[in-house]
Order: structure tokens, then sequence, then C-alpha cells
């Protein structure tokens, strides 16, 4: 995963722009070749804009001073009108506004440019994106570095871009970021000699949930848990009330009702992947409740926090009813007896990166 080269590289920057900076970035690294390949004719079929001259220098100034940026505000800091570009990227949120072909004179020639909005939260920017023709003048380390004398030359990473397919695509270059009050500058440098700038990313402070549909409350594990027993018996209405979410209905065999909701972040990063409640169909009493969480994407809650909540839990020697008894053999199951049922928690039992994490909490009510 990319979240272990952006952790190494955080480790030798001590950089202020942040880990979500950096995996955003390699993340997007081949996404915005895609773009530049797809969206952008090659230069013997299009010939460049030429715009007001201007020298790389001034052109990050007019950038930085776009902030906040929007389309309007990135397109007169360019001096070239940013148009929506039709380019799906792996993030949903994300909105993709492009340019291609500006001639800035004196060698400086971008071969696009590309604006990510983030359109659920009020078309923020994401991030910017320049990548420089292969027919432009080569700008060296020491060039930047004289742009930014606070570039140190000794602090940047390269490595591989590994997508969700499994593919691992070498960077072929090295990276080299900047602080900014704003966020980071990120500028990208050619393997080969004489090294020569490629690309230019403009990031302001990310979290790791920014571009993805994410329905947040401000509400801690401990309430979640209180307010579910506090509604029982459950009814679609109460729950989805009691958490705020949206439960829909969901095809079923026809002997349950099953409603779910997605994607919920509550406080401290507890990240609810599924919500799942079930009734019979016949009788329409509560089956059960289910919350998977994202031990990947949110915190990892140990056991000794659960213990904490519920000092009386012990190892369950039947898993999670009506869990299947084959998830115990991933998850070790804790339970604890509550006044309309059992309440169990689920804890992975393999996970390198975070071990016996919290990653589904089972409620079923008596029968």
């Amino acid at each position: 995963m990319i979240q272990s080269t952006g952790a190494l590289m955080m480790k030798r920057l001590g950089s202020t722009i942040g880990l979500a900076c950096v995996a955003s970035f390699l993340s997007y690294f081949m996404v915005s070749r895609t773009i530049a390949s797809d969206a952008v004719p090659s230069s013997a079929a299009q010939a460049h804009v030429e715009i007001k001259k201007m020298k790389l220098k001034e052109l990050l100034q007019r950038l930085e001073a776009a902030n906040p940026w929007t389309i309007e505000r990135v397109s007169e800091a360019l001096g070239a009108k940013l148009k929506l570009a039709d380019i799906q990227y792996y993030k949903p949120n994300i909105v993709n506004h492009s340019a291609s072909r500006l001639d800035y004179g004196e060698g400086l020639t971008i071969a696009d440019v590309i604006l990510q909005l983030d359109v659920k939260k009020d078309n923020k920017m994401y991030k910017i994106t320049l990548n420089l023709d292969e027919n432009s003048k080569c700008f060296t380390r020491d060039n930047i570095k004289k742009i930014y004398p606070d570039m140190d030359l000794n602090k940047f990473f390269s490595d591989g871009v590994s997508h969700s397919e499994g593919i691992i695509e070498p960077l072929g270059g090295w990276i080299y970021p900047i602080g900014r009050p704003w966020g980071g500058l990120l500028f990208h440098f050619e393997h080969e000699r004489p090294h020569c700038l490629r690309s230019i990313y403009l990031e302001p402070p990310k979290s790791k949930y920014d571009g993805l549909s994410i329905n947040e409350r401000k509400v801690k594990l401990e309430e979640v848990l209180q307010r579910l027993e506090a509604v029982h018996p459950w009814t679609v209405e109460k729950v989805s009330k009691a958490l705020d979410v949206n439960l829909k209905r969901q095809p079923s065999k026809k002997e349950v009702s099953v409603f779910e909701s997605s994607r919920v972040l509550y406080e401290e990063d507890f990240f609810v992947l599924d919500m799942n409640l079930r009734f019979d169909a016949k009788t329409n009493k509560p089956l059960w409740l289910i919350l998977e969480a994202d031990t990947t994407l949110g915190t990892c809650f140990q056991f000794e926090r659960v213990k904490k909540m519920y000092p009386d839990i012990e190892l369950s020697p039947i898993g999670a009813p009506p869990r299947s008894m084959e998830m115990s053999k991933s998850i070790t199951y804790f339970y604890t007896k509550r006044p309309w049922g059992r309440l169990s928690f689920g804890f992975k039992k393999v996970n390198p990166e975070k071990p016996n994490c919290l990653c589904d909490i089972v409620l079923a009510p008596d029968k």
C-alpha cells in the first residue's frame, strides 16, 4: 500500500506537509499522467497556446496568490481558461478541470494543468498539478532552489505507485517537498540526468477521508452504543434517528427485511464501513444490528478500550451469533450479556499494521 511509502518519507523528512499530502500524491501520479495522455493531444497535433509571458517563479507566485483556489482564480493566475475534464478519478468526489499546451515563453511550456476540486466540500481545492512539456526548458533542482531557498536538496523521496489492482509502477525520479503556509509544494524531477523538472504539485493539508463519500457525525464510539441500547427494541426510524443515518432497504430473502447504511465516520476516526439492521419479515422483530468497522482507514480501537466500556466482557466460544463460525477463523469475538440480549465485539486476528483492531460489533437481541 502507498501508506508505507508515505510513512517512510515522513520519517526522513520530518515534514510539515503531512502524510495525507504525500499519500494522495503517490496515488494520483499515474492518474495525472492518464489525464495528460488521454485528454491532451500530442504537441505535433496541437499548437501551443501563447499567453502572457512569464517565468516559472512568477507563475508559481501567481498560483500561490490565488489561494483560496477556484476555477476563476486559478484560470486568471494561469492566464488560460480551465475547462471541465471528462476524466474519472479514483476518489468519487473529486472533479478535474484542465488547460493544456500553455507556452509562457523563454522555454517554459506546460503540457497540461489539472485543478482538482472536492464537490462534497464546497469545491475546495484538492490539488493542482502542472506537467511540463517534454520540449520545455530543463529546470534543474538548483533552479528551483533559487526560487525556494528553503528547499532541502537532501530531503526527497522516491518509490513505486501501488494501485488497488496490485500493480506497482515506478515514479522514475525524485520528489522534493517544500512546506508552505497553505500546505505543500512538491517538485518531481526526472531520474535521468540532468534531472529536469517534470511536474509540480500544490496541495493543501488533507484528511485521509478527503475526496471520499463520508458521512461525518460528532459522536464517540461509547455514545454510539449507548444510543443503540437506549432505543431497543429497534426500528428503522429509531436507529436512523439515534445514529443520524439514513437506513435504506436492500434486496433480501423473503424471510428477512434488510436495511443498510454505509461509510459513517464518528469521532476519533471510528469509521463504520457498513451498518446492517435486519428484521423478521413476518413478525417485524429485530434480528440483529451489525456495525462493520474499517480498521485500515479508521482508527484502531483495541481490546483495552472496549474492556473499559464493558468490564465483564469475555471470550466467546461460539463467535458472534448470528455471524457464521467461519468468521471466527479471522476474527476473535468477545461478548457481554445485556438486558436486551448479546453484545459482541470482533477483533482481527491477523493484521500486521494494526493488530487486534476492533472490526465488528454485533448486537443480537434475545429471541
